[in-house]
């Protein structure tokens, strides 16, 4: 299995599956459910070089975070599709 290791102030990230609605008896389709721009941070990178100081990561891997619609490259790694962003892409971490 290949192995990822974001470099500066990128995190990798998995994304949520989207969530199914039924408002009574009616069932959304499929092609009606709007992506998800939730993520779960899976790896983060050490951060970066400030003026010669290393800047901590907001993130941590488990965090669920909130996207902008077109931040970040999809990628595929073995098969499975993750995410790669900078940290400034990310707009809030979920609690």
């Amino acid at each position: 299995m290949t192995t990822l290791r974001p470099l500066s102030d990128r995190v990798l990230l998995q994304r949520l599956a989207p969530v199914r609605q039924q408002s009574g008896s009616i069932v959304i389709p499929d092609s009606a459910v709007q992506e998800r721009h939730e993520f779960k941070v899976i790896a983060v990178g050490p951060g970066r070089v400030l003026n010669g100081v290393l800047q901590p990561m907001d993130v941590k891997v488990g965090d669920t975070v909130l996207l902008g619609a077109y931040a970040g490259t999809n990628v595929e790694v073995d098969g499975q599709p993750v995410f790669i962003c900078a940290l400034e892409e990310i707009l809030a971490v979920l609690s």
